[in-house]
């Protein structure tokens, strides 16, 4: 286990009051899958407008064995408050068979999106041996 000692005091600032944490690692409330962010619209092309060797350092620092090894990675449906534009995977109304569903916006020349998760991806495989996205 890893830990780190940190001075806390407890009511408020210069109170000098100690406060103790008791840590019991065998005592478990919840299973913790990882950790990570979100690859929104605004994500992939503020990476993008990097240098490749920029870009490079980034998706390291995030996923890379040398970085935080983030292990998640949440995706929007469509557009979010991060994009560009309003859009969905599918503009027909009512068509509850997704006969025409599309993720072709996330393909289009502008949107970098798919590009950034697989590199991501790769790197993440890359430093642990895992996929990335659940």
């Amino acid at each position: 286990m890893t830990f780190t000692t940190v001075p806390v005091t407890s009511g408020g600032a210069g109170s000098g009051q100690p406060v103790h944490f008791v840590v019991e690692p065998e005592v478990r409330f919840q299973t913790m899958l990882g950790f990570g962010g979100a690859f929104t619209d605004a994500a992939a092309i503020n990476v993008n407008r990097l240098s490749p060797a920029l870009q490079t350092r980034v998706l390291e620092a995030y996923f890379g064995s040398t970085g935080l090894q983030y292990s998640m990675g949440r995706v929007p449906i469509a557009s979010c408050d991060f994009s560009e534009s309003v859009y969905s995977y599918n503009e027909v109304v009512d068509d509850l068979a997704m006969e025409h569903f599309s993720i072709d916006v996330d393909r289009s020349p502008r949107s970098f999106k798919l590009e950034l998760i697989q590199r991501a991806l790769r790197m993440s495989r890359e430093s642990s041996g895992r996929d990335l996205l659940y």
